[in-house]
Order: C-alpha cells, then sequence, then structure tokens
C-alpha cells in the first residue's frame, strides 16, 4: 500500500514534535514544517521545510514545493501558534495582530494554497485544526481576548473547508484541547495539578486516527480533548 503524506505545521513546538514522533512510528511519510532557523524533528521519512505561514506568498512557495516534489499531500496538520493572556480592554491592536497572524493567518494561508489541489486528487485530504476551548467558552475566553478570537476563525475556516470538500473526500476536524501538558505550561503553572491537562500524547494520538483509514467516517467534528480537569 502505498504510504500517505503529512503535512505538518509548526512541527518544531512541544505538541507539533509529539505529533511527528507519532506519525513517524506509523510509518507516514511526514512533511514537518518549521519557521526558519528553528530545528526540525529527525526521523526516518521525515522531510523538514521552513516557511513562514503568517505570509501567504511563502505560503504559496511551501505548498508548491511540497506538491512539486510529493504529488500529493493525504493529510495536513495545523499546529503552528501561540498563546498571549489578557483581557479585552486591556488587549491593543498589536496583540491583536500578532495573535490572528501566529493562530489564524498560518492556518488559513497553507488552507488556502493547498485547498485547490487536494479537492482534485482521488484520494482526498483531512485537514486537522487545533481550536482551544477559550474559542467556545466565554468564560475561558475573559483572560485572553485575543488569543481566544484568533482561534475562533478556525472553527469557521474548519466548516467552509467541509463545505468545499464535502462530496470530494476532503473532510475538516477541530480538535479542542484543555491545558496541554507541556513544560512551558508547566512553568506557567507551576502549582496546578497536572494530572487533570491533556497530553500531547494524547493528542498525537487522536491525530494518527483521524489520519489513518479508520478515521475517515469521523466527518464534519468537533473534538473536545480536555483532560481530567473538565
Amino acid at each position: 500500500m502505498e504510504t500517505k503524506t503529512i503535512l505538518v505545521s509548526g512541527a518544531g513546538g512541544a505538541l507539533g514534535s509529539a505529533v511527528v514522533k507519532e506519525l513517524a512510528a506509523a510509518q507516514y511519510k511526514i512533511i514537518a514544517v518549521v519557521r526558519s532557523g528553528k530545528t526540525g524533528p529527525d526521523y526516518e521519512n521525515v522531510y523538514v521545510e521552513e516557511a513562514d505561514l503568517a505570509n501567504d506568498e511563502d505560503a504559496r512557495r511551501l505548498a508548491a514545493r511540497v506538491f512539486e516534489k510529493h504529488k500529493t499531500i493525504d493529510a495536513v496538520v495545523m499546529l503552528a501558534g501561540g498563546y498571549s493572556a489578557s483581557r479585552l480592554q486591556n488587549t491593543g491592536s498589536g496583540e491583536l495582530a500578532n495573535m490572528l497572524a501566529i493562530n489564524f493567518e498560518t492556518a488559513y494561508y497553507l488552507t488556502r494554497h493547498t485547498l485547490p489541489r487536494v479537492l482534485e486528487q482521488p484520494g482526498g485530504c483531512r485537514y486537522i485544526f487545533i481550536g482551544s476551548r477559550a474559542a467556545l467558552e466565554a468564560e475561558a475566553a475573559k483572560e485572553a481576548a485575543a488569543y481566544s478570537l484568533s482561534k475562533s476563525l478556525l472553527f469557521r475556516l474548519s466548516e467552509i473547508v467541509n463545505a468545499e470538500g464535502g462530496r470530494k473526500g476532503v473532510a475538516s476536524t477541530v480538535i479542542v484541547p484543555g491545558i496541554i501538558d507541556t513544560e512551558q505550561n508547566r512553568r506557567a503553572m507551576p502549582h496546578a495539578d497536572f494530572s487533570e491537562w491533556v497530553s500531547t500524547g494524547e493528542i498525537a494520538a487522536m491525530i494518527r486516527f483521524l489520519c489513518s483509514p479508520e478515521g475517515r467516517s469521523v466527518r464534519n467534528s468537533v473534538i473536545k480533548m480536555y483532560g481530567d480537569g473538565r
């Protein structure tokens, strides 16, 4: 059986590293996208690409290179992003623009430049976005206004992808984690109960399932992974 090709943005981050490791163990071919100058994961069948995905033209060039080299993309996993804590009344234009760029535009431009090609593929494609609980719950959004607003756009983007690709085998899913158990989050919240958080490994396993033949039947979905903290 032909090896499936999965494009992973944000592959150099904590979650991205876990996802690439999980997919590499499942014998997928992985296009790991990292920012310029950032070290990419080093596994067999992993091809590292550098790009600024918040730049429309850079995302276009990346998509063109990937399709030229690998011909098809069977899944696109959008993990590039970042967090900023600021209440609405304290959030200025600079912080809002930054959150929109790294959380939404990185996904939007990559989707914009891959979708036309995958709609033509006989095998379709799976898009996976990482949402946020703060984008769904106003109470959680209060402390991170720009972040929650930028993440909320991913849900509508996913719906548009599903509307475009529903009859062509292109499906999109948003995974909504609670607090992710990373070293950075542990340093930021040293007194929290880490056992209540969702692990990068759990999210990576869900992404592997969605990319697998068994996951093809999961359509038009939002998957909440809040951990034991509820």
